[in-house]
This record gives structure tokens, C-alpha cells and sequence, in this order.
């Protein structure tokens, strides 16, 4: 009689258990074997059929369960046997499951640990050889098993799978156990290929970047795919390193994903940069005006050590229309000294934050630094530039059309004296002017 059962929260336990004799009559025996005898190979004894079974229910010997596990409510098991003429009785010959959930909410990426036990037996029997659990993994796209020579797998699709065990590798007889016990792990797939490092983590847009991916795990025929696009001359040196060439892809971070024949994949979150050019629009609003492969510090900034780009927020950012608003620099005096590029955020930050510096409708650095943008995430981020900050602008190829020509724009620079350094568009003009006087306001950031 096959019983239902359930076990921790972590990992899910269901048994096969059910009343069988543990000899078959001697006019059985000599029957199988005569007709072996007269040409079959094997006769195929069914444990299980394909009735469900509810979760307190039984069953009598020779029916399927539906097992409820911690990743699939319904996935059905049935084993079988097969007579031996070796051993001139019945064998664990396969174990088929079906129905099984394979989606990413499912049971992709689980491992399924398959043991007999005995009436009274504490730890598992041996189902084969001299092993006691057959463990099989399912990657989402297919069910795999360890290479054994005692074991084969069969799916013609995910969502189920038949192990048989080969009758040269000595499978447990049907007689010798009471109840098969299988586990759902909630551990990943043993196998999955795994990324620790790319030999270049920034490149052009365009492709065209050779890397090389080191990692664990990575088998012949491996594909790579960096930001969802598949990289080309992929050739796998070895189990632990990869070579590759990017695609081409629009500017920001990519994942770069390992998958291995097997359907096993491993990622690499946010391991490569795509290099955004003059003129991309950035995340989270703006476009890029600046851009530098040498790394520059901006404290304050998320990129914080790693920047490399300037984005000036959109036309339109205040949302008072297109016009950039009219705003004094500041009520207070400040000391926001720094001009070169990455200060912008910090001469922000002392500008703004002074008792009495007025809010957003008074105070340029307080309007720039409450900008948001489209991306939540980027909200702080924004800041007045400083000098160098504004010169890039001036200088930069990308379309200026959105500024408003011929009138003066803040910077964060402190003049001295209650002055603050504002310039045109156009860069042609600077001009130390005082604080509480009101001039244009254009927010940037760094990414």
C-alpha cells in the first residue's frame, strides 16, 4: 500500500510506501521463467498506474500517488519493476515522473533525491551498485543526471522524466523494500556553471570587444549571451575559462550568462558595460554630454569612484514647460569651491544645505537636487555643475537645442564674496555674479 507523506518547510518529502510479498510462489517463479526461457527477455510488472491521489489518502499496491511537494502541488511518481534472470525475481527496473512544474516559480533549479528504505530501516538501501539515491536536476529546459553507467535518463519535454536503471548494475529487489522517499531540494542545480570574472568589463556599443570569462563548471558547446544577446566566437578553453567576443547592445550595464549543453546556466550580474557614446540618452532621463575612460570620483554620486559619464537632465526637467527655471544660486553664503569635474555633487550638497537655504521655488542647487528624473532610483543624484562640469557641456557634441540660447545658466562654483561663477550655452561668456540673484538652472549627473 502505497502512503502520502509531507516533511519540513525547507524541502519537500513525500514516500511511495506499499505491501508486497517478499517471495513469489515457486509456480511463479518457474512460470516467468519458463517463459523466459522460450524467448522474452523480461516481464514488465507495473507498481503504479496513473490514479491521483489526495494528499491523506492511500492506495491499494499497484496504483500512482500525486506527490504535493514544496515546488509542484502535483507531479505524479510511478515506479516499476522488471523481472531478472540473474536474480530470478523482480528489480527497481524504472522511476517515472510526470506533470512535474519546471517553470522559475517552479521546480527549475531544484534537485530531486530519489531512496528506498526498508519497514524498519533508518538510513537509505541500496538501489543499485553500491549506491543508495539517484539524484536528478531540473534546469528549466530539460532533466539531467549525473554521467553513470547505471543510470539513463529519458524526457521528451520539462515537464517530466523516466530514470531506468540498468539490470547489469545489480537494482534493489521490488521484494527487498517498503518505500521509496523523494526529496525536492531548494538548493540550486548542482552542475550550474558559475562567473566570477571578464578579462574586460567596459567595450563599445558597437561589439566587436574580445573578453575572456573565467568561472567553474563550463562544458563544450557552452553558448554566452551578455545583456541578452548572444556573444560570437565563443570557444571554451577549458572548464574554467571561456573566450568570447560583445555584441552589439545599447549603452549601460549587462549580464553576462553562461549556459552549458545540459540546459545549466550560470550569470554574471551586471559584469560588463556597453559604452555609451555622446548624444545616448542615459537611465533615467538626460543625455550623455561627457564621456572618459579613465575613471573620475564624484562623492555623493552612486558611480561614486567609478563615473565615467555627465548626463544633463531633459528639456522641460522642472516641469514649469520647456524653459529651464529662473532660480538665485543661493540665500546664503557658502564655500562650494570645487570646479574640476566630479565636485559638482558636494559643491550641491554645501550649497544646499545651510539653514535658511531655501527650498525647491528659491534655491538652484535645492530645484537640481530634488530632479528625479524617469528612474526612481536616481532621485539625489542630480546636482548644479561645477565649472569644468559646465565647460564639458559647452564643449560637448551633443545637441544644445534644449538649452535656452544666449542666457546665463548657474554653476555650483563659488566666486567668493557671495558670488557664484555663471556661463552661456555657448561657453563664451563667465561671469562672477551675486548669489541671491536669479539665473537659469540645467541639473547633471553622474553615471
Amino acid at each position: 500500500m502505497f502512503v502520502y507523506k509531507v516533511d519540513t518547510e525547507d524541502e519537500s518529502r513525500f514516500a511511495l510506501e506499499f505491501d508486497q510479498p517478499r517471495k513469489k510462489s515457486f509456480k511463479l517463479i518457474h512460470g516467468v521463467a519458463l517463459v523466459a526461457m522460450l524467448g522474452l527477455l523480461a516481464l514488465a510488472s507495473t507498481l503504479a498506474s496513473s490514479i491521483g491521489l489526495t494528499r491523506s489518502g492511500t492506495v491499494e499496491f499497484g496504483q500512482a500517488i500525486v506527490a504535493v511537494g514544496s515546488c509542484d502541488s502535483s507531479m505524479e511518481v510511478l515506479p516499476n519493476s522488471e523481472y531478472s534472470k540473474s536474480v530470478r525475481d523482480f528489480v527497481l527496473s524504472t522511476i517515472t515522473f510526470s506533470g512535474v512544474d519546471s517553470s522559475d516559480n517552479g521546480c527549475s533549479g531544484k534537485d530531486f533525491t530519489i531512496m528506498a528504505y526498508g519497514s524498519s530501516s533508518a538510513s537509505g538501501l541500496t538501489l543499485f551498485g553500491s549506491s543508495n539515491s539517484i539524484v536528478v536536476s531540473d534546469t528549466g529546459a530539460s532533466f539531467t543526471i549525473a554521467t553513470n553507467a547505471a543510470l539513463s535518463i529519458s524526457s521528451s519535454d520539462n515537464t517530466g522524466f523516466t530514470v531506468t536503471i540498468n539490470p547489469d548494475y545489480s537494482p534493489i529487489l521490488s521484494s527487498s523494500f517498503t518505500k521509496l522517499i523523494v526529496t525536492s531540494s531548494i538548493t540550486p542545480v548542482s552542475g550550474a556553471p558559475t562567473i566570477s570574472a571578464v578579462s574586460v568589463a567596459r567595450g563599445s556599443k558597437s561589439g566587436g570587444t574580445a573578453i575572456t570569462i573565467t568561472g567553474t563548471g563550463f562544458s563544450a558547446g557552452a553558448t554566452v549571451a551578455i545583456g541578452g544577446t548572444s556573444a560570437t566566437s565563443v570557444t571554451v578553453v577549458s572548464a574554467t575559462s571561456i573566450t568570447a567576443t560583445t555584441p552589439a547592445h545599447a549603452g549601460g550595464d549587462a549580464d553576462i550568462v553562461v549556459r552549458n549543453t545540459s540546459g545549466l546556466s550560470g550569470t554574471g550580474s551586471n559584469l560588463y558595460h556597453f559604452i555609451y557614446a555622446v548624444g545616448d540618452s542615459a537611465d533615467g532621463g538626460g543625455t550623455i554630454y561627457y564621456v572618459t575612460n579613465t575613471a573620475f570620483t564624484s562623492t555623493g554620486s552612486t558611480c561614486n569612484t567609478h563615473c565615467y559619464y555627465l548626463v544633463w537632465a531633459p528639456s522641460g526637467w522642472s516641469g514649469l514647460g520647456s524653459s529651464d527655471p529662473v532660480l538665485p544660486w543661493s540665500l546664503l553664503s557658502t564655500n562650494a569651491s570645487g570646479s574640476s569635474i566630479g565636485t559638482g555633487w558636494e559643491n550641491t550638497r554645501v550649497i544646499r544645505t545651510p539653514t535658511g537655504a531655501g527650498d525647491a521655488t528659491q534655491n538652484a542647487a535645492v530645484a537640481a537636487n530634488a530632479y528625479a528624473g524617469s528612474d526612481s532610483t536616481s532621485g539625489g543624484q542630480w546636482f548644479l555643475p561645477s565649472q569644468n562640469e559646465w565647460l564639458a557641456a559647452t564643449t560637448s557634441s551633443a545637441a544644445k537645442s534644449s538649452f535656452t540660447q544666449g542666457q546665463f545658466y548657474w554653476t555650483s562654483t563659488d566666486a567668493g564674496s557671495g558670488y557664484a561663477w555663471i556661463y552661456r550655452i555657448s561657453g563664451l561668456d563667465e561671469q562672477g555674479q551675486y548669489s541671491a540673484d536669479s539665473f537659469r538652472v540645467r541639473p547633471v549627473r553622474a553615471l
